[in-house]
């Protein structure tokens, strides 16, 4: 009777025991989840700082200013050729036209 007992003590225990290492998984995890959603939160309100000093910084005419102060400017499709035209909807009609005739 006693043995019976004694083991009913500990298996109770070890049961206690892993629920309670699952819980403090679960509170740890889901704490580790905040830290991330605020840290992503920062990142995005620095973003957001960060893209209106841009924009407050560089207008067009601050382009145009800064462009002005370089004499030579050339365009690069000179140097590397003519440049490619992907227009898919034009290949798509004259594909369609050969296929009517």
């Amino acid at each position: 009777m006693f043995g019976k007992t004694a083991v009913l003590i500990v298996s109770t225990g070890l049961c206690a025991c892993s629920l309670l290492a699952a819980r403090q998984m679960r509170t740890q995890a889901a704490h580790e989840l905040a830290q991330s959603r605020l840290r992503a939160a920062r990142l995005d309100n620095e973003l957001g700082r960060v893209r209106a000093k841009i924009a407050s910084d560089i207008s067009p005419e601050r382009v145009m200013q800064m462009a002005a102060k370089l004499d030579t400017l050339k365009p690069l499709a000179g140097e590397l050729g003519p440049r490619p035209v992907h227009d898919n909807t034009r290949i798509a009609r004259s594909g369609d036209q050969e296929r009517r005739r």
